[in-house]
């Protein structure tokens, strides 16, 4: 960089000016996703890529620091992350997060049971049907796909229906001795 001085004629020293490189945008944030559970009905957002010298934003509010244990306590649907650097004001791309929706409990099952009879000493529990993938269970640990539960000795059984990972509440079920 040189200056003149217009009336008379001089020129100053030169003087060299760098300018910097445009600062890069930070790379868009990498995460994990843990979707509502049985249990659990939101989700949890946890970004696995380094976070030092960043903020971040969730579905388009204002930036901050990352949280510890990630963005817990988020409804089901997409949700949208996006990162700042704390120098420079670089943003990355917006990246888009899906959470899985809230999977339903099974309704406690309908149970019929047979009761034994002087000619056969055993009963059996039949179960409603509770729709497809449905698993069911007369112990809360053993679940198989039929719905018919035979050669039964009296007692009390725990009927319940499986979908996925979530367990229906229990219908209590006598076969009488």
């Amino acid at each position: 960089l040189q200056s003149r001085d217009l009336v008379a004629g001089c020129t100053s020293a030169i003087v060299n000016v760098t300018i910097a490189a445009q600062p890069a945008a930070p790379a868009d944030p990498a995460y994990t996703v843990a979707d509502p559970t049985c249990a659990i009905a939101t989700g949890t957002i946890t970004i696995t890529s380094g976070t030092g010298g960043l903020e971040f934003s969730l579905d388009g509010g204002a930036f901050g620091a990352y949280p510890a244990g990630g963005y817990a306590g988020l409804a089901s649907g997409n949700h949208t992350l996006q990162a700042r650097d704390l120098v420079a004001g670089c943003t990355s791309a917006i990246v888009n997060v899906p959470i899985a929706a809230h999977p339903a409990t099974p309704a406690a099952p309908t149970a019929t049971p047979t009761q034994p009879t002087c000619a056969v000493a055993t009963g059996s529990i039949d179960v409603a049907d509770a729709g497809l993938g449905a698993t069911y269970s007369i112990d809360g640990v053993n679940y198989q796909a039929g719905r018919n539960f035979p050669n039964l000795v009296p007692g009390t059984y725990n009927v319940t229906v499986q979908i996925g990972t979530c367990v229906s509440v229990a219908t209590p079920v006598t076969i009488n001795p």
